[in-house]
């Protein structure tokens, strides 16, 4: 391997401009993704499950985007440690107490478990294991396929109605999430069609909906690409950090998802002119949906609510 000194510099050591957009890029993912995250956890009395666990897993979530970035140089590696650092007891409580829980295993797959034990051991300096590339051989233009997905997934996690309604599904014991069902969808049929307040679960949803149609509009687009084995598996990592919050891959989250977009079908189209509306428009916005719900774990082929 040759010496520092024979090395060329520019691949090597990033310029001043390449770390003053590193810099930024750190400092506005602390501020516009990590803060809110760190908020919550000191506003928070306990991380007792299943409440904190959620909020847990979001802060674990942000430590994995912040791997990715890190590995791709898109953010600085001395700065991403220093900063870090400074709030790690709060990644490790929180790697702690989630990882105890039976569910940690589906909200996160086998390489992203095995990321969190490698790192959180303490045994080697931060970001130094999961590497996809030596830093000098990552692919141009692999940095546009994190922020990408990056900005899309910030979409959801920063969406006030739609991160409400992930946490319910998630978390929500099941006497009280029926109970919750039936709650909006009686107001719902009280209420006037502008009148959003009653409608949580409505409104939660389209935003996940929203969401999951914007995913498949990207996932196209890169599907478009020449992408190399390991920009694909570089961007399934990326799906997979965010999966734990739709976690379509097991039947709980499916029937609620289906049960609220039948819900929500239902309540529009009851508002329609009679000439307008159509129950077979019902069944074709879940098949649809369910479609959606493949990019997120679901079965290629499911019955109804399966």
């Amino acid at each position: 391997m040759p010496s520092q000194s024979q090395r060329s510099p520019d691949p090597v050591s990033p310029s001043a401009d390449q770390r003053s957009v590193g810099e930024a890029n750190l400092a506005f993912f602390m501020r516009d993704r990590v803060a809110h995250v760190l908020n919550r956890i000191k506003s928070a009395e306990t991380l007792t499950p299943p409440q904190g666990s959620f909020i847990s897993a979001e802060l674990l979530e942000s430590f994995l985007w912040l791997h990715h970035g890190v590995s791709i140089e898109y953010f600085p590696l001395p700065l991403s440690r220093r900063v870090l650092y400074e709030y790690l007891p709060l990644f490790l409580k929180a790697y702690e107490s989630l990882r105890l829980e039976s569910y940690f295993e589906t909200w996160f797959t086998l390489p992203l478990r095995a990321l969190f034990e490698s790192e959180f051991t303490g045994n080697r300096e931060l970001f130094s294991s999961g590497r996809i590339w030596e830093s000098s051989n990552t692919p141009s233009g692999t940095d546009e396929l994190f922020q990408l997905s990056l900005v899309l997934a910030n979409s959801l996690v920063q969406n006030p109605e739609a991160r409400p309604l992930m946490e319910a599904v998630a978390t929500t014991g099941e006497p009280a999430w029926q109970d919750a069902i039936l709650k909006s969808v009686a107001e719902s049929e009280q209420s006037n069609l502008d009148d959003q307040s009653s409608l949580w679960t409505h409104s939660g949803f389209f935003a996940v909906l929203e969401f999951m149609r914007a995913f498949r509009v990207l996932k196209l687009d890169l599907e478009q690409r020449n992408l190399d084995e390991e920009q694909q598996y570089f961007l399934r990592l990326l799906k997979e950090t965010q999966q734990w919050r739709l976690n379509l891959g097991y039947p709980e989250y499916r029937v609620r998802f289906l049960q609220i977009c039948r819900a929500a079908a239902e309540t529009y189209i009851k508002r329609l002119p009679i000439e307008e509306s159509s129950w077979t428009a019902v069944a074709d916005f879940v098949r649809s949906f369910q479609e959606l719900m493949t990019d997120w774990g679901a079965p290629l082929s499911m019955g109804a609510g399966a």
